[in-house]
């Protein structure tokens, strides 16, 4: 376990975590998307009963199961990653979800989200704390006598 951590990280599993956090924020996207279209909890789940889905309803289920599955395959892709990257590491890169998120709120047609320069800033804040988790850290002396 320690060889594959000590290894530098290929261009594969960058774009497998990749994948992964855009999956994470398109299934946020369409969880919204359903939460718009979808009529109560309770008259839906009448509705399905009755076999009388509106369009919407219909719509919004579709954007939940989409929502779902994307959530699912970024669960998927996000263990496959873990096992060759630190969670330590692996983690804060996941915050890359709410960038994605954001932007994805601002221009996904239907979410009409504010785009506003306080958000940008904490957006830009979310940005520079990743790039600072991930950079290459010294390894401590500690760390040396291990690996030998």
């Amino acid at each position: 376990m320690k060889q594959a951590q000590l290894n530098p990280i290929s261009a594969r599993t960058w774009l497998i975590l990749l994948l992964a956090i855009i999956l994470t924020a398109i299934g946020q996207i369409f969880m919204k998307l359903s939460a718009v279209q979808l009529s109560a909890w309770g008259e839906l789940v009448q509705s399905i009963y009755a076999w009388q889905l509106s369009s919407e309803d219909i719509r919004g289920l579709l954007d939940f199961s989409v929502g779902i599955t994307c959530y699912f395959l970024s669960m998927l892709l996000w263990i496959y990653v873990l096992s060759f990257l630190k969670l330590s590491r692996a983690y804060p890169l996941l915050s890359l979800a709410y960038v994605f998120v954001y932007l994805g709120a601002v221009f996904w047609p239907g979410l009409n989200e504010d785009f506003s320069m306080q958000k940008n800033l904490g957006i830009l804040i979310i940005i520079v704390g990743v790039i600072i988790v991930s950079m290459p850290s010294k390894p401590s002396s500690e760390a040396i006598r291990e690996a030998h």
